[in-house]
């Protein structure tokens, strides 16, 4: 009953009473309870007080509690007056048993509650009081719900790029905000499909993928390039989703939709080569990984030609740089013309040499490509006297195809092996394509660390396998590697990596000692020549393992030095790598730099 009664105090409650007496005492027991009173004499006091207090405060009063029989105006006119001016009024009539005259039309005029006079116990008022305030507080609060849903409705119709559309994509709703930002007007959009903001270059498979994830009941987010109602290209990322309605069925879609152009322009400047104005090998490098490996997923073969205009170097010496310049222009423009739907993108990977990346198409198709743009760049005719091949510009091509899913290679290894055919292509006479990659040359590239381009784990124990004689095996941690990618990151690593290999391949230079790098913290090297055992030995206690005093830290222990690898070494034929690994793992455990299998 306490917390029932707590609801009271936030009542805004108008009492109307004619008996100075019964008002007084009716009066003392509401005060007990409600905050907000206020009191009058008879009905047209009243209906007075009523108006006025809307008027000042622009509420009404949460619940009226009236007399039936009162001079100038009685409780039942009064309660309709205010019906008349406000329909929803919670109304509380106080009756006695005589005035059952009045009681049939006070149920007409659709009084709330009926209390019975006289008032002997405070709750005969008060518990019926605290029925009707319940119901208050629930309108109330569904009010400022409401209240706060236009709120947001308005924040968003004003500041929030929004469509909502049917199944069949027809526009029913959109925001003003995106109306003003387009130039269109709600009745040029509503009822049409979102094509009317289409720009006519934009991508038929980014529309199709679009419309196969939200029939799928996913959200579909991407980037489109739209135009305005004066012609203006934008571009957009939008996030479309699912609508549905109360019974979770699917009625539609809702899209918000975010203007990224500026984004687009400085993203367009920083990925384009600003002399040929496609794509340069920054965004090469992108989209080479990201292509290759989507490539794979889907299990398609995927192309890659790699470009270089033939003796460039001496057209510029001799026509000079403009020329040269134009001519690049030229040939970037040439091969733009094969952009399609199998030609991904093409791009300026460096001073003449351009790159182009082919999904899901055929061997015949790459190199039926490959070499059009090797006949179509002669026919150009562009003057060139230093050429040894043609009167005119040429290009040569190394070409490669290959479906990824099949060929455990990195787009790293796809590239060298379209450069590797291109270096064939140069030396076997220029303006030609070369588009051979046999199953040696992936294999190789299986054998071969990503980043440190040396034979990998799986090359030296297939080498380890080979072995008939005894032979020296050194196993390399790189200590602290943990340390600098907590603070610099992957990236950060394997510049570590890459930075160690080179070093590591400077001083292992015999026949018979082979370098390998086995993951991203250690280097093998096997010494399978046994007049090379001792030298190799020196070369890791006073070389390796102790290259710089830079590279030389003490723990505690004086004892024990770390230096920027431990070291774990055996000797034998059978079973080398797991003795010395055993030994490298006791060596890094106790802070040793070089323990020797014995």
């Amino acid at each position: 009953m306490k917390k029932d009664t707590e609801l009271l105090k936030d009542i805004k409650l108008l009492y109307v009473e004619d008996n100075d007496d019964v008002r007084e005492s009716t009066v003392e027991i509401l005060e007990y309870y409600f905050n907000d009173i206020s009191v009058a004499r008879d009905g047209e006091e009243g209906l007075e007080v009523y108006e006025k207090s809307y008027l000042t405060t622009n509420s009404y009063f949460h619940i009226v509690i009236s007399d039936i029989e009162m001079p100038k105006m009685n409780g039942v006119e009064m309660c309709k007056k205010i019906k008349g001016i406000n329909p929803d009024q919670l109304l509380v009539m106080l009756t006695a048993h005589d005035n059952q005259e009045y009681l049939m039309e006070a149920i007409n005029i659709g009084i709330d509650k009926f209390i019975t006079k006289p008032i002997i116990i405070a709750d005969d008022l008060i518990v019926p009081l605290i029925d009707l305030s319940k119901k208050v507080m629930i309108d109330v609060e569904l009010e400022k719900k409401d209240f706060l849903l236009k709120q947001k409705n308005r924040i968003i119709d004003e500041n929030v790029f929004m469509t909502v559309s049917d199944l069949n994509g027809k526009i029913v709703d959109i925001s003003q905000a995106y109306l003003n930002f387009t130039g269109f007007t709600k009745e040029e959009v509503i009822g049409e499909n979102h094509s009317i903001f289409r720009n006519e270059g934009a991508s038929i498979d980014i529309i199709k993928n679009l419309w196969e994830t939200i029939l799928a009941d996913k959200e579909w987010i991407g980037k489109l390039k739209n135009n305005k109602y004066s012609g203006e290209e934008y571009w957009i990322s939008s996030s479309i989703s699912p609508l549905y309605d109360i019974n979770q069925k699917k009625i539609g879609y809702t899209a918000i939709v975010e203007d990224i152009t500026n984004t687009k322009r400085l993203e367009s400047l920083s990925i384009t080569d600003s002399l040929t104005e496609i794509h340069n090998r920054r965004y090469f490098d992108y989209s080479l990984k990201r292509e290759f490996k989507s490539a794979s997923w889907r299990k398609e073969k995927f192309g890659l030609l790699i470009i270089d205009v033939d003796y460039f170097k001496g057209y510029n010496d001799f026509y000079g740089h403009v020329k040269g310049d134009k001519v690049l222009k030229m040939v970037a423009s040439e091969i733009k013309k094969y952009v399609n739907s199998s030609v991904e993108d093409v791009f300026r990977v460096g001073g003449e040499e351009f790159a182009v990346l082919i999904s899901d198409a055929t061997d015949r198709e790459v190199d039926r490509i490959a070499l059009e743009l090797v006949t179509n760049v002669e026919l150009l005719e562009i003057e060139h006297d230093k050429s040894d091949v043609s009167k005119f510009i040429t290009i040569s091509i190394g070409a490669v195809n290959i479906d990824g899913s099949k060929n455990s290679i990195s787009n790293e290894d796809l590239y060298n092996l379209a450069d590797s055919n291109l270096y064939k292509a140069k030396e076997g006479g220029r303006n030609r394509v070369v588009f051979n990659v046999n199953t040696d040359s992936i294999d190789t590239l299986k054998n071969l660390d990503v980043i440190t381009k040396l034979p990998n784990r799986q090359s030296l124990i297939q080498d380890l396998s080979m072995i008939q004689e005894e032979s020296m095996l050194v196993l390399l941690h790189i200590n602290q590697i943990n340390s600098i990618k907590d603070l610099y990151g992957i990236e950060a690593v394997g510049n570590m990596v890459s930075q160690k290999a080179k070093q590591l391949s400077q001083v292992i230079i015999d026949d018979n000692v082979t370098l390998y790098s086995l993951n991203m913290q250690e280097f093998a090297i096997l010494v399978s020549k046994r007049s090379l055992f001792d030298k190799y030995l020196a070369l890791l206690k006073y070389s390796i393992l102790t290259n710089s005093d830079e590279n030389i830290y003490y723990a505690d222990d004086d004892n024990y030095l770390i230096s920027d690898f431990t070291a774990g070494v055996s000797y034998g034929i059978l079973n080398i790598f797991n003795q010395a690994d055993i030994v490298l793992q006791e060596a890094i455990m106790a802070r040793k730099n070089l323990i020797i299998y014995k």
